[in-house]
């Protein structure tokens, strides 16, 4: 039997932050605005979020950019395949992104456990550079350029800040609880 670490705990609280974020019984606004203005709107919008956390790293921002990926990655439908589908977007209605959530949480486990970073050593926002040059620099086929471990990356980041900042006092209320 595989032992639970620290780390582990931390993932399983941070992930159930995102999987708190998808609405019950009710289409989101975002899938709302997505249908209407397509890709390049969301891609704009996941844009605004990261300048937002650079200037203001919360808890709920972190919350906020991780479920953006997570809609992102689910869109482009890495559930189906490694490299996703190109066209069209999948739908992510609350089912879909209910039943493909652990398959999102199990492929970033697998990712995590294959890359580690030294984020003592690196800037909060350091990994979010590679994601934001990729929305500002390309306008050919934006869809097709964002790969599962370009969101898992960006994930990883702000789960690791998450965890520096807001983990061990997460962890301390969940055992007294």
């Amino acid at each position: 039997m595989k032992k639970t670490t620290v780390t582990d705990k931390y993932f399983t609280l941070f992930s159930q932050l995102i999987k708190d974020r998808i609405p019950l019984h009710k289409e989101e606004k975002l899938d709302f605005l997505f249908s209407i203005y397509g890709q390049k709107w969301f891609f704009g919008k996941i844009h605004e979020e990261f300048l937002v956390l650079k200037d203001n790293v919360t808890e709920d921002n972190l919350a906020k950019v991780g479920y953006y990926l997570y809609i992102l990655w689910v869109k482009r439908g890495f559930f189906i395949n490694k490299d996703g589908i190109n066209d069209p977007a999948i739908e992510a209605t609350e089912k879909r992104k209910r039943e493909c959530f652990s398959v999102f949480v199990k492929s970033m486990k697998h990712f995590y456990t294959r890359h580690t970073y030294d984020m003592e050593k690196t800037q909060d926002d350091e990994h979010f550079e590679d994601f934001q040059a990729i929305l500002e620099g390309s306008k050919d086929d934006l869809w097709g350029n964002i790969k599962d471990n370009l969101i898992f990356i960006n994930f990883n980041t702000c789960f690791e800040i998450w965890t520096r900042k807001y983990g061990q006092h997460k962890l301390i209320k969940e055992k007294k609880q």
